[in-house]
């Protein structure tokens, strides 16, 4: 059976604070060749995504470089504002650990958003 897109829906790219590991762009297209998958959903490690905002930038900017990859956008559960958007422009999707945060359930499905891409 042909399939036009195989999608790896979990990949964590960058640091893990918490591991003391990197999982570089080459790492995830040469496991990405092997396997057969076309799309790869990129995302920040949690201990990084926590520590600081920052990795999802860095996410975001190795998508736009790599084709294949769509980004996701690691939803931290330090947000107040008004202005929240689990899913900011430019992202494809978002990972939240929601059993870590039982409180804020409802503003997130709220405002949940699910975006499609073309590959």
């Amino acid at each position: 059976m042909e399939f036009e897109r195989i999608v790896d829906s979990h990949c964590h790219w960058g640091p893990s604070l918490s591991l003391g590991i990197e999982v570089t762009t080459e790492e995830l297209k040469s496991q990405q060749a092997q396997s057969g998958v076309t799309h790869v959903i990129i995302m920040p490690f949690p201990s990084t995504a926590i520590a600081g905002s920052a990795i999802n930038l860095r996410v975001l900017a190795e998508a736009g470089q790599e084709e294949r990859f769509v980004p996701y956008h690691y939803i931290r559960e330090d947000f107040d504002g008004a202005d929240f958007d689990p899913v900011p422009q430019g992202y494809f999707g978002g990972k939240w650990h929601w059993m870590r945060a039982g409180r804020i359930l409802p503003r997130i499905t709220a405002y949940w958003t699910i975006r499609t891409f073309q590959g």
